[in-house]
């Protein structure tokens, strides 16, 4: 999202958002005002998005984005307690969800010990997507905005030391 300070009044979005030379950068989408008036701050889907989902929505209505298949945690509190102070960049898989295209591919998750003070299994850490360098989960999701649920992606990971190209169908 685009954090912008155009006037958007609730119930009234859907509006260009445009830069000081009139080209497109994004469609106003909704406001945060705690008054409900349209003070407040106003959020905008940046055109490469809605370029994106725009041809989807209008083949089916609606926006299905494309799915891995994991829960993950950037640099969150559980990858700072699984990987220390590992200089490890990716993004660590927490969960794989079953049935999805990470969980037929053999991705894996991480696991706690019940008390919750050991690391029983390390997740796998996604470093890139077809190339393009994963490093938090917002840029893996902007990274699988590229592409339809069905489609194979490659994804490198880092599991126990070593790299690896796995390949996983969107879901």
């Amino acid at each position: 999202m685009i954090q912008t300070d155009a006037a958007i009044n609730t119930g009234n979005s859907g509006g260009p958002l445009l830069d000081s030379s009139g080209r497109l950068i994004g469609i106003n989408t909704r406001i945060a005002s705690p008054s409900g008036a349209s003070a407040g701050v106003g959020f905008a889907v940046p055109v490469n998005t809605a370029s994106r989902a725009v041809p989807q929505i209008i083949e089916t209505g609606e926006y299905t984005p494309p799915r891995l298949g994991v829960s993950m945690d950037g640099r969150g509190r559980l990858s700072r307690f699984v990987l220390g102070r590992r200089d490890v960049s990716g993004v660590l898989v927490v969960d794989v969800e079953p049935d999805g295209g990470a969980a037929e591919a053999g991705l894996r998750g991480t696991a706690i010990s019940r008390d919750g003070r050991q690391v029983a299994q390390v997740g796998d850490i996604i470093r890139e997507i077809d190339g393009a360098p994963i490093t938090s989960p917002a840029e893996m999701r902007a990274v699988l905005d590229r592409y339809r649920p069905g489609d194979d992606v490659t994804v490198t990971i880092l599991r126990d030391g070593d790299t690896l190209d796995i390949v996983v169908r969107l879901s």
